[in-house]
């Protein structure tokens, strides 16, 4: 819904204002999340859980063996985001796009990401490894990418941009699947060094 919203606030208020919006929607989430989710354990349970942890190992001893995924996470999520940020300009040198256009397209693009993961991966866990769903994403976000290289017309667009979508969506779910089985007893800082590598 990002690109919609932000089309819309820049027509009522100017290109600053989607700034000041996904700022405030930001502060917005992390006063629901400190009111809504609080700590989960309390404070005798959390002193009995550090109590029974194994030993803590060296940072660098973790993130090694899982330095394949995380080198994926990093160029999967940059070659989305390129897309994101990119996108516009491409959009109004070669098509004369509008922001309207822009937004509409990633608009798109967003809603078959969202309807991918919330759809067919859940049906295909289980029925098809996560390895031959990451490859077939990979597969996909490559062949869309290559598309948008190409792209000459909101055709070329639309069938190069949701393959994108479509192959980010199966990708980026599974990658965290087969990232936590690697980690095996460390999935939280796994976890954590997935998302600095997708930040």
């Amino acid at each position: 819904l990002g690109p919609v919203l932000g089309w819309l606030t820049y027509a009522a208020y100017g290109l600053r204002a989607p700034y000041f919006v996904a700022g405030a929607i930001g502060l917005a989430n992390a006063l629901v999340v400190s009111r809504w989710l609080p700590e989960s354990l309390d404070a005798a349970a959390r002193a009995d859980r550090d109590r029974e942890a194994a030993p803590r190992r060296p940072l660098a001893q973790i993130a090694l063996p899982l330095a394949p995924f995380l080198l994926c996470s990093f160029l999967t999520s940059t070659a989305r985001m390129a897309v994101d940020t990119t996108f516009g300009f491409f959009a109004q040198t070669a098509l004369g796009a509008s922001p309207r256009g822009v937004a509409g397209v990633l608009f798109a693009m967003g809603v078959t990401s969202a309807l991918v993961q919330g759809g067919l991966v859940r049906s295909l866990a289980g029925r098809i490894s996560d390895l031959q769903l990451f490859v077939a994403g990979c597969a996909l976000m490559t062949a869309g990418l290559a598309g948008l290289g190409f792209a000459a017309s909101w055709a070329g667009v639309l069938a190069g941009g949701i393959p994108v979508a479509v192959g980010f969506a199966l990708l980026a779910p599974t990658l965290t699947s087969l990232l936590s089985r690697a980690a095996e007893d460390v999935q939280g800082e796994a976890q954590g060094l997935n998302g600095s590598a997708t930040a």
